[in-house]
């Protein structure tokens, strides 16, 4: 019966470890999905782009989550922002044309009326 207890003190004890590890891996992801070059530059778009400051009004934000798949050539990823009006999704793809990243997709989806803005179409 002792053994018993000893087994699952120590199963408690790896449960709580790999709990911890888990919540440290994903702050981890998530702050290397916020230091990516492509959220910068979708995020500096969205900030300047006059039908989403429409929509959300001034003031864009980014949320705290961030996930997609961040690669040395090739970044697709998604995260919210937020704005004194509104709040909305972003879907950013990007990839890497001599040596520079270039968006080809950046769709912005504002959550109060579903409206879909691409985010690439200047007025």
């Amino acid at each position: 019966m002792i053994n018993n207890s000893i087994s699952l003190n120590n199963s408690s004890k790896s449960i709580k470890l790999l709990f911890v590890f888990g919540v440290v891996a994903f702050i981890f992801f998530v702050n290397h999905m916020m230091k990516n070059k492509v959220y910068d530059l979708s995020l500096e778009k969205l900030k300047i782009h006059d039908e989403v400051a429409l929509y959300l009004g001034t003031s864009i934000e980014p949320g705290f989550f961030v996930t997609g798949q961040a690669g040395s050539t090739e970044t697709e990823l998604n995260y919210s922002i937020s704005g004194t009006l509104d709040s909305a999704e972003v879907y950013v793809y990007a990839e890497v044309k001599n040596g520079t990243w270039v968006i080809h997709e950046l769709f912005v989806t504002v959550d109060g009326i579903n409206k879909k803005i691409d985010a690439l179409d200047l007025p």
